[in-house]
């Protein structure tokens, strides 16, 4: 739907005004020096603000209440090194592949559990949300890269 006016286009819930990151998404991306904002899309049509939280801060502090007032827009998006880093799966060791799977199937139901907190903050906080699936992790060196996409595989 075209707004009619310009009060209306301001007004209308599609028009992203302050946008909430829950993740870490955009930590892998060079924003420059200046404002995220104009990194992401410049010259916009209209200003916006972006806010990043990053999972811990948001469930630390009991969900919507890490939330800023004004939101307008919720994005969320863990990637998948943070998934990785957190579990701890590449600093481990096991003696069967029985322990190394039921390790995998811990860190998939944590990463499940941390995930749909984050989904519920977003939906106590009743506006427009989008939820994105893991992104790949990036690593230096090829060879974690590989052994981290792996593993990436569990919670996807």
């Amino acid at each position: 739907m075209t707004p009619n006016s310009l009060q209306e286009e301001q007004n209308s819930p599609d028009v992203i005004r302050h946008l909430v990151l829950l993740g870490d998404a955009l930590q892998n991306i060079d924003l420059g020096k200046g404002q995220a904002e104009s990194a992401l899309v410049p010259r916009p049509r209209n200003p916006w603000k972006l806010t990043v939280l990053q999972p811990p801060e948001v469930l630390r502090q009991g969900r919507v209440r890490a939330i800023p007032a004004g939101v307008t827009h919720i994005g969320i998006c863990v990637d998948g090194g943070w998934a990785i880093e957190t579990s701890g799966l590449l600093q481990g060791s096991v003696r069967t592949i029985r322990e190394a799977l039921d390790a995998l199937a811990r860190a998939a139901d944590e990463f499940e559990n941390m995930f749909v907190r984050l989904i519920t903050a977003a939906a106590e906080a009743s506006v427009p949300t989008i939820v994105c699936t893991l992104v790949p992790a990036r690593y230096a060196e090829s060879s974690q890269e590989r052994v981290a996409a792996t593993a990436l595989a569990i919670f996807n």
